[in-house]
């Protein structure tokens, strides 16, 4: 048995509701697929770390290399007093906090005023990220 519903009709029933119209086979794609974990962007973990430590002056970058798992990351400073220290590994927890399901390996890298490349080779990461525009890192 086929019921055919006119437009004024379909509308009257829909009210005030939003409504989107697509094909059968679209919509049960989505359907199966509702249950699968979505894919976040490639180092979103970082990108979060980075806007975390953008806001304390003293942190100059972060340096990271890829796990299979997770990250492992720098935080580059010239000379950090206790307060910063405290703030970088406040905002570490943050991060494993925030995204629980990564593995974290964490390091504060301290230049004490040598030129940040005397000191690592920056093509050993996957991603140097300065966090100040005029930082000397």
């Amino acid at each position: 048995m086929t019921v055919t519903v006119g437009p004024a009709t379909l509308l009257e029933s829909l009210a005030e509701k939003e409504v989107v119209l697509l094909p059968l086979d679209w919509y049960q794609e989505l359907v199966s697929r509702a249950g699968e974990p979505t894919r976040q962007q490639p180092f979103a973990e970082v990108l979060a770390f980075r806007q975390m430590l953008s806001r304390i002056s003293a942190a100059e970058a972060i340096l990271v290399r890829r796990l299979p798992t997770g990250h492992r990351i720098w935080t580059v400073t010239d000379a950090p007093d206790e307060e910063t220290m405290n703030a970088i590994y406040w905002h570490e927890w943050e991060l494993m906090e925030r995204f629980p399901e990564t593995d974290f390996d964490f390091h504060l890298l301290r230049r004490r005023g040598q030129p940040l490349t005397t000191l690592v080779t920056l093509a050993d990461f996957d991603i140097h990220l300065p966090l100040h525009r005029h930082g000397s890192a």
